[in-house]
């Protein structure tokens, strides 16, 4: 933990002898998904929990088999609170045989009797009105054919008969709005209908709609515009345009819209926003033959890029968090943003554009991170902080807006 004012590290070396590929919060407890089998020196296999106040281990130890390889264990929460749904390649929890995913009761750690023998990775959740609907790369359910998306009924888990036939690839990131679900990945067919890389279905009786963006490459990650779905990735086209690596599509029909005006000149791996900006980060250089190392932005309204507004120098952008409040925490291999020298982690205030350095050095790379409070919990594959030997996990404190 860093204080919020001087920078000073006063917090815990949590002792995790591992990477940690995901991090989630609920109800103040932290829940770590990795390939480490010890924390704070107590056995814990690639599964455990944190209390967010105290920095204590808590007793819930699933006690997996297999360790969670980025970016699987993108976990979701039951509906009444009481169990967490963990998706990856999970052999068994607490020495009962599962199947890719696994229910875990949040206090003992204890799986339910919901066990869906899922025959290979299950990559992404996501939860709307009365579904939860999975996306990964595999094939049967409990001896069902169901490729690589799927959906089971809430509160009772029952497998859907919701059955899309995507024959090849997979299904990596899902979003929805109050009408469809949109997801994308690397798959060139649905139900037999030309669907490369991103398809969606509606929410009322699941139908495959007419949105057809055809990206020629893999989508890797989505974001809801309103009357758009913003795509990023290694494309080249999107919406019969031509796109390189990002590119705005309607929810109609799938059709470019020109929206953002310009493009970057290699591939986009991450969305947030903040007062109707967009920001974008990536491993790309230029946008539009302008300078923009790793992270840019535009207007949602005009899709024009700002002109070099924070520079990654050094090396490429992780990825982001922003506040409601418009503190945006942002993780990458650089050594500055523009002229502020920052080893990895960097602070800025979008109400006023101001840097402020992260003064603990890190090294390796961040994958998730997850606010509650005032404390921002990032993990990964993070092998020195303070110049000092580390792992996979630590908390920070948030600093004040007010502060920069």
């Amino acid at each position: 933990m860093v204080d919020s004012n001087s920078g000073t590290d006063i917090g815990t070396n949590f002792a995790v002898n591992g990477n940690v590929h995901q991090v989630i919060e609920s109800n103040g407890q932290i829940y770590l998904f990795g390939s480490f089998t010890s924390i704070l020196g107590s056995t814990r296999n690639y599964g455990a929990s944190l209390d967010s106040n105290t920095n204590t281990l808590r007793e819930w130890n699933p006690n997996f088999l297999s360790p969670f390889p980025y970016p699987s264990a993108a976990s979701g929460f039951s509906l009444d609170g009481s169990r967490i749904m963990i998706p990856g390649v999970i052999g068994t929890v607490n020495y009962v045989n599962r199947s890719n995913i696994a229910s875990v009761n949040l206090t003992t750690g204890i799986p339910s009797n919901w066990s869906p023998s899922i025959d290979n990775e299950v990559s992404v959740l996501h939860i709307k009105r009365d579904h939860l609907f999975l996306g990964g790369s595999f094939t049967t359910i409990s001896g069902q054919s169901r490729t690589r998306l799927a959906a089971f009924r809430l509160p009772s888990f029952e497998l859907s008969s919701f059955n899309p036939v995507i024959p090849t690839g997979s299904v990596t990131n899902l979003i929805s709005d109050d009408n469809n679900f949109y997801f994308g990945g690397t798959f060139g067919t649905v139900s037999g209908q030309t669907r490369n890389n991103a398809a969606a279905y509606t929410l009322d009786n699941f139908n495959l709609t007419n949105w057809t963006p055809n990206p020629n490459n893999q989508v890797s990650t989505m974001f809801d515009l309103g009357e758009s779905i913003l795509l990023g990735g290694l494309f080249t086209t999107a919406g019969g345009s031509a796109s390189n690596f990002i590119r705005a599509v309607n929810k109609s029909d799938g059709l470019a819209i020109n929206i953002p005006t310009n493009f970057p000149d290699s591939d986009v791996s991450g969305f947030a926003s903040y007062n109707d900006i967009i920001y974008v980060g990536g491993n790309f250089s230029t946008v539009g033959g302008s300078s923009n190392q790793y992270l840019a932005s535009f207007r949602k309204a005009t899709g024009v890029f700002d002109s070099n507004k924070f520079q990654l120098n050094g090396g490429v952008f992780y990825n982001m968090f922003i506040s409601n409040e418009g503190l945006m925490v942002l993780h990458g291999a650089f050594t500055s943003v523009n002229s502020t020298n920052a080893s990895g982690t960097v602070f800025i205030n979008l109400n006023t554009n101001q840097i402020k350095a992260w003064d603990i050095s890190q090294t390796g790379v961040t994958t998730n991170q997850k606010r509650f409070g005032n404390y921002l919990f990032i993990c990964g594959n993070i092998t020195e902080k303070g110049n000092q030997p580390y792992n996979g996990y630590h908390r920070i404190n948030l600093p004040n807006l007010e502060s920069f």
